[in-house]
């Protein structure tokens, strides 16, 4: 066998680019095949995965049997024991049941008390009062005028008894202020009356003493038709007391 001992023939240069090019394309089409599924690659070669699954887990609540639509009467001590067995075991409190109404039906409205009643006025010690006129008074910048009594004007001038006229609206104002002589009283006013602008009736007393009573006894005012001091202006008119008397 004889060989063949002739030179081979190199590739020229245009051939061997060629043969670069084909061989740098295949290498790219790989890559581009091969890492695009790299990760289904890897699941189809791991091994399956099985899990098992107990037929009870820990902690579990055990399931309550359906007694029906009414739920029968063993439903709420079921639910109940239920509940307690979901928080001694795994510390969650039960559900709170919430009322629902029937189908069709609303819930009855919530019950509001309103037999409660607005705070009253009460008696409180008022100091240092002003006589306006001889139904009112100035406490501060609050006023209480008397319930049941009418004022004598300040301006007021009745018959004198020989004869002319006499001022005694403003003489009625001066009995009061001396009788008072800037002493505290008490009357039915709401709280912190007196740091108020407001104006309210009440009766007052000056210790004991109905102020509305001594201001009609002695004839200083005049009492409102159907009042409490009816009976005492009666008394004042008679002995000619007050305005009613000739000054």
């Amino acid at each position: 066998m004889m060989l063949d001992d002739s030179p081979t023939e190199a590739p020229s240069p245009a051939r061997r680019i060629t043969l670069m090019i084909a061989g740098l394309v295949l290498i790219a089409g790989s890559f581009a095949f091969t890492v695009p599924r790299r990760a289904e690659i890897a699941a189809s070669m791991a091994p399956p995965m099985v899990l098992e699954v107990p037929d009870e887990m820990p902690d579990m609540e055990p399931e309550v049997a359906d007694t029906g639509s009414d739920g029968g009467a063993d439903a709420p001590q079921a639910a109940a024991t239920a509940g307690g067995a979901s928080t001694a075991t795994t510390g969650i409190p039960a559900p709170v049941a919430i009322e629902r109404a029937p189908a069709g039906q609303s819930l009855p409205p919530l019950a509001v008390d309103r037999t409660a009643e607005p705070a009253k006025p009460k008696m409180q010690v008022l100091t240092r009062p002003i006589a306006i006129d001889t139904a009112t008074f100035l406490i501060g910048r609050a006023r209480v005028k008397l319930v049941g009594v009418e004022p004598a004007p300040v301006g007021k001038r009745c018959e004198a008894k020989y004869g002319g006229t006499w001022p005694c609206g403003a003489t009625a104002r001066t009995a009061l202020r001396s009788w008072l002589r800037a002493r505290s009283i008490a009357c039915d006013v709401p709280e912190d009356f007196a740091k108020s602008s407001s104006m309210t009736e009440s009766r007052c007393f000056l210790g004991e003493r109905d102020i509305g009573t001594w201001l009609v006894e002695s004839g200083w005012a005049t009492a409102v038709p159907g009042g409490p001091y009816e009976t005492a202006e009666a008394k004042a008119k008679e002995a000619g007391l007050g305005i009613w008397g000739g000054g």
